[in-house]
């Protein structure tokens, strides 16, 4: 359970986060966002890709403009909890050392003063006790907490800052292949908003597909699945049943159909959701839970919006995931970018 937003596109992250606001004040060049969205993209791969090998492929290109692929990978690195950003690339381009200095301090001092002011595990929020924590993003946190004036009942606490308006979206749909939203609430004194869902347990399938890496295709089943998400499970303190039919079925099925029968429930879910005028623009391995008793689920409608009809402005704004857009998607991205109207609809399809 991710978060993060900047009112741009999640095409690359750097674009979308605060301490990579620097990013936004000059508007790059078509060719600048296409080297940054196949470094995000190559990263989202599991490939560590270095800002020279896209900026170096046009050997005329300004200063400036390379700065910014060499500020996109370090937005990256930040994302994937790399400390020594700084020092690395100071050595690595030490005649950019002016220009690199207040943008990596920058962007240190801010991400310093946003941990510094999430709650941890072990703290009290409310009438909440944090045990765990799920995942986090460069604007986010999920944790893991115990409910204590409802019979300590498991939740998944989801904070976000206060402009983010997935509980909007959330609010309005009660499907069983969705995560549904409990509460929502603004912390007093802070500028974080908390949204409470039901801990189901489980684990993400991008998750669960890093755990089976190692076992070819062909040789998995459905029953690797199911124990991969046990492992997952096992590893937060809170005790859920353990029988259910969606793990008796996932027993037994061959990889193929446990793998199409999670395909279907999402597609139920996202029929659901484009039936109340909600496409959800960022749907990934990372935002499909699988419960701990073996339900596929939706996560994640941060970028969720009304459809978007050709010929007509953007507005608001439109995100989404390199390695995960639709050709519409991508299209109206860039005309975003470029101030134009979109030319062909991003819907339901």
């Amino acid at each position: 359970m991710s978060s993060k937003t900047t009112e741009l596109s999640d095409t690359s992250d750097f674009v979308r986060t605060d301490q990579c606001s620097w990013s936004l004040n000059t508007t790059p060049d078509e060719f600048v966002v296409r080297q940054i969205e196949a470094m995000t993209a190559a990263w989202q791969g599991g490939v560590r890709a270095r800002a020279e090998q896209f900026f170096t492929r046009q050997p005329e290109l300004p200063d400036e403009d390379a700065l910014k692929i060499v500020f996109a990978e370090a937005c990256l690195r930040v994302k994937h909890g790399d400390s020594s950003i700084s020092s690395d690339l100071l050595h690595r381009f030490p005649h950019w050392r002016q220009q690199l200095e207040p943008m990596l301090e920058q962007s240190r001092l801010l991400r310093t003063a946003l941990d510094a002011e999430f709650p941890v595990v072990g703290e009290e929020l409310g009438d909440f006790l944090l045990l765990a924590e799920l995942g986090r993003g460069a604007q986010g946190r999920a944790l893991v907490a115990l409910q204590r004036s409802l019979a300590d009942r498991p939740v998944v606490l989801k904070i976000t800052p206060v402009r983010h308006n997935e509980h909007l979206s959330l609010a309005r749909l009660q499907h069983m292949h969705i995560v549904p939203l409990y509460f929502e609430q603004v912390l007093p004194n802070q500028r974080f908003r908390v949204l409470g869902m039901p801990y189901l347990g489980g684990a993400t399938l991008a998750h669960i597909l890093d755990d089976l890496h190692e076992i070819p295709i062909e040789q998995r089943t459905g029953r690797h699945l199911r124990d991969a998400l046990d492992q997952r499970t096992a590893a937060i303190p809170v005790n859920l049943p353990a029988f259910s039919p969606f793990r008796t079925y996932l027993a037994r099925a061959s990889y193929v159909e446990a793998v199409c029968w999670i395909g279907v429930c999402l597609a139920e879910a996202l029929h659901y959701a484009h039936e109340r005028n909600l496409i959800h623009l960022d749907v990934k391995p990372s935002n499909v839970l699988i419960t701990s008793d073996g339900q596929p689920m939706l996560l994640d409608f941060h970028l969720a919006r009304a459809p978007l009809q050709p010929g007509v402005a953007v507005s608001g704004w439109i995100g989404g995931t390199t390695a995960y857009l639709s050709p519409e998607q991508a299209s109206a991205i860039l005309a975003l970018r470029r101030g134009e109207d979109v030319t062909v609809a991003v819907d339901g399809r």
